[in-house]
Order: C-alpha cells, then sequence, then structure tokens
C-alpha cells in the first residue's frame, strides 16, 4: 500500500500542505497512521477522500455540512439539496437587495432629502407581514364598495383580493400605496400605480366597474 508524507500529498493532490494540515486536525482527514515520530502518512484512499472533500468545497459546502456528509449524518443528495435551497435564499436575498439598490438610485434624483424619506418608508413597509397588509386591503376595500355592491358580493370580492398578496419586497410606488391604504388616504379614483404595482398576483386595473368585477381573478 502506497503511503504519502504530508507534503507528498500535497504535491500529488495540488493542495497546500496548510489546507491538508487544517482538514486533519479537523478530523475531516485523518491520516492512515501517524508515525512514532508524529508524522503523518496518508494513503490513496485519504487521497480520495481530499479530492471530495475539495470537490464539495468547490460545490459551496460548509465545513459543517461536510462534516455531517463524511460522519454519515447526512446523505449526499440531501447535502446537495440543501445547498441549492440555501443558494436559492442568497438569490433571492441579493434580488431584493439590487432592487433596494434600483429604488434607492431612482429616488435620489429627487435629491437625498427624498433618498431617506423613501428608504424609511420602504423599510417600514418590508417589516410588515403579509396578514397585516391583507387586514389593510380589506378594510380599504369595504371603505370604498360598502353600500355600492351587494354584502355577499363584497365577501366573496374582499377574499379573492386578500389571496392576492404576496410577500414582493414593496417597490417604491408600492410602499406609498400600502401606507396610503393604512392610513385611509387614497379614495379609489384617486389611487396611483395599478394593482400590480403593489405586490397583488393580477393583471388587472383600479378602474373600471365594478371594481369587485375587475379585479377578481379568473
Amino acid at each position: 500500500m502506497r503511503e504519502y508524507s504530508i507534503g507528498a500529498l500535497s504535491r500529488k493532490s495540488g493542495v497546500s500542505v496548510k489546507v491538508i494540515r487544517f482538514y486533519t486536525d479537523r478530523g475531516l482527514l485523518p491520516p492512515a497512521r501517524v508515525a512514532p515520530s508524529g508524522y503523518r502518512y496518508y494513503t490513496d484512499g485519504e487521497l480520495a477522500r481530499l479530492y471530495q472533500i475539495i470537490g464539495l468545497r468547490w460545490l459551496g459546502l460548509s465545513l459543517h455540512q461536510l462534516d455531517a456528509l463524511l460522519a454519515d449524518q447526512m446523505t449526499l443528495a440531501d447535502v446537495l439539496a440543501a445547498q441549492k435551497a440555501s443558494i436559492a435564499t442568497e438569490l433571492d436575498r441579493l434580488h431584493r437587495l439590487k432592487g433596494r439598490l434600483s429604488v434607492a438610485e431612482q429616488a435620489l434624483k429627487n435629491g437625498e432629502e427624498a433618498l431617506w424619506s423613501h428608504l424609511y418608508q420602504l423599510r417600514e413597509m418590508m417589516q410588515v407581514t403579509v396578514a397585516e397588509r391583507q387586514d389593510w386591503l380589506e378594510r380599504w376595500w369595504r371603505e370604498q364598495l360598502t353600500g355600492k355592491v351587494p354584502p355577499a358580493s363584497l365577501d366573496t370580492f374582499v377574499q379573492k383580493a386578500k389571496a392576492m398578496v404576496t410577500d414582493e419586497e414593496p417597490s417604491s410606488v408600492a410602499a406609498t400605496i400600502w401606507t396610503g391604504m393604512r392610513d385611509g388616504q387614497f379614495p379609489l379614483e384617486n389611487l396611483p400605480g395599478q394593482p400590480k404595482d403593489m405586490g397583488l398576483n393580477t393583471q388587472e386595473s383600479w378602474s373600471g366597474p365594478p371594481a369587485c368585477e375587475r379585479l377578481s381573478p379568473a
């Protein structure tokens, strides 16, 4: 059985001695044997394991994930699925951050004071839950439509409208609309933008009588 010193293993694998020593000390790459002198020796089995570690690190796995995988606490399929889910979460975070930067750039065109006002409003709306937005939307629609449509139709419409609310991060326009709905500032005829501008899952517009038919999903 061929053996490699840590230096020979480094030359064979292209991985630095420092990195090999780190993985060994962490327990991810235990040597095949340790000589009385304290020198560590590795075999082709450890070389293959080192390649596995490097490959998994290249895929972005954390040391904790490697610990669990190499200790047979998780399967490779589970680890890869978890890594994909983690990346999806991070991509969503970056997408939202990019959107905030675009909003900031647009607001800055109207001066720094407008920028800080927009950012404060956006941050406030981002902390609002979907359930809270649904409550605001229901109260607002009932204020707009009570007495104009039959109560049963209004109840049905309100439930459908609430179902359109998503957890999409609000744009500058959406934050303005949601704030106005919360504070009762916008009558229907003066509502800015369109439902899709505030993150509602619909292509309908605010206009066109009766409103409950226009906004009802197909």
